[in-house]
């Protein structure tokens, strides 16, 4: 199991994980629309590259670097950190998001896979993150409390979610 940087070598099986998880995600955010493939199979790396640089951001994005969990030849999921928090991640968003793909779940690659993100946080020079999730959700609750004693804090608020007012869970996360 090794976390990597996006790679064209794993592009369809990148492009398998899209088609059967579309639809089973809270936030289409993190992966690609499968319908829509021709449109982004040839910008996709140079999208992850730009999003890492700041480059040509929507307003309110903040740079990002995009990580691929990869298990021989399969993708199994994927993981984003943003470099720094702005206003709206503070509410909702965070500073770490993740999926694993429909197939795999179940299996403890999630947690492997935070887990691993919050090492590459810590190389990325971010040693205190946060992490969010609806407060519905309680698959992500489980997800990121299996962080166990990394968890500084936890708060409930509520937050404009894709412009719907929800209850939202915070926790503040040492990634080191």
């Amino acid at each position: 199991m090794k976390l990597i940087s996006p790679s064209p070598h794993f592009l369809a099986s990148y492009l398998e994980a899209c088609r059967e998880t579309w639809g089973h995600v809270h936030s289409t955010y993190i992966l690609h629309d499968p319908s829509e493939y021709d449109q982004w199979k040839e910008t996709i790396f140079r999208q992850f590259e730009s999003e890492s640089r700041g480059i040509g951001l929507p307003e309110g994005y903040v740079p990002s670097t995009t990580f691929w969990l990869i298990e021989g030849e399969r993708f199994i999921g994927s993981g984003n950190i943003r470099h720094f928090l702005n206003a709206s991640l503070r509410e909702y968003g965070g500073q770490i998001g993740d999926f694993i793909r429909l197939s795999e779940r179940g299996k403890g690659y999630g947690r492997l896979l935070l887990r691993m993100l919050l090492q590459k946080a810590a190389e990325m020079g971010i040693r205190e993150t946060l992490i969010t999730c609806e407060a519905e959700n309680k698959p992500s609750q489980r997800h990121i409390e299996s962080l166990g004693e990394r968890i500084l804090a936890k708060e409930e608020a509520e937050a404009d979610v894709e412009g719907v007012r929800r209850r939202i869970l915070r926790y503040r996360v040492r990634c080191i």
